[in-house]
């Protein structure tokens, strides 16, 4: 596989194969679809970014949900695209909108505990780039048909793509954890055996997890589409208003909550809000009749 290296001129102009990004891809997937383009191994344009930055928000353990806005203008320079477009492949702007007292970050989306993404692995010698901690998962046949992956994958709590209604996979059939960036693989495929991720098992999603999936992709939807911190609140108002006894025990997180003010709870991840509001039954249409009795 031939490497582009820092060496070669075609680094400070342009790629020699250049991509832009679908509807809703996240971008990690568009990143892997400029080394398959290039027929360079995995990772190798996020380490190009990596070389070519040193913003104090950005290294090799950034999320790639949220990223700084020069990083996304140094790839939109080689990829002759504009910034704004790699924009919507992360969720920056959508949590500027909800969190609006803080720094767009991973966190308000994902929570105060999630772990590093394990994106590059330097195989054999040498250290690892980054450690393995935080569950990471893709649709096999989304890779299949578009060879792509949506920023909606990385949302806590789904485990199943809405649009193929197959499970999501967290590893290959031989053992090995999804390892997004891996040196000396080819792009989309394992980082151990090499078994491309678009031949990963396709699992039905089970009858009794079809209603829950739903109730979490609509609320995620309609908080990222139109969310606003007045809306979080007022959906938080909504759901503390229908808890009965001093504690909660959420569905999804197994997590016990309690009592607390709607400033503090107005301030936790995306997430965590999802989380209550599925546990007490709310959906957006609630949350939206509520705003409209308080017109």
């Amino acid at each position: 596989m031939d490497v582009l290296t820092l060496g070669n001129a075609e680094w400070s102009t342009t790629f020699p194969g250049r991509v832009a990004p679908y509807d809703d891809e996240w971008l990690v997937s568009l990143l892997l679809r400029s080394d398959e383009i290039n027929q360079w191994e995995s990772g190798e344009t996020f380490r190009y970014l990596l070389r070519s930055t040193d913003h104090p928000g950005f290294g090799p353990q950034a999320s790639l949900l949220v990223v700084p806005f020069s990083v996304l203008e140094c790839l939109a320079h080689v990829l002759m695209i504009s910034p704004h477009c790699l924009l919507a492949t992360t969720y920056s702007a959508e949590l500027a909108r909800l969190y609006p007292s803080h720094p767009p970050h991973s966190k308000l989306l994902l929570g105060p505990r999630y772990y590093s993404e394990n994106w590059v692995w330097k195989r054999r010698r040498g250290p690892r780039e980054l450690s393995i901690k935080r569950e990471i998962h893709l649709c096999p046949a989304c890779i299949a048909h578009r060879r792509l992956i949506k920023r909606t994958e990385a949302l806590p709590y789904l485990q199943y793509c809405p649009l193929h209604h197959i499970a999501f996979q967290e590893q290959c059939c031989c053992g090995a954890p999804l390892i997004f960036f891996s040196r000396g693989v080819a792009p989309f495929a394992c980082s151990r055996c090499g078994l491309d991720w678009a031949q990963w098992p396709q699992i039905p999603i089970p009858p009794d997890r079809v209603a829950l999936e739903h109730d979490l992709w609509v609320l995620y939807e309609f908080f990222l589409a139109q969310g606003t911190e007045e809306l979080k609140v007022s959906a938080l108002r909504l759901a503390l208003g229908q808890i009965r006894n001093e504690s909660l025990h959420l569905r999804l997180s197994g997590r016990k909550m309690l009592q607390r003010t709607i400033p503090v709870l107005s301030q936790h991840s995306l997430g965590y809000i999802v989380d209550i509001l599925v546990s007490v039954g709310i959906s957006p249409k609630d949350i939206a009749n509520a705003e409209v009795s308080l017109l």
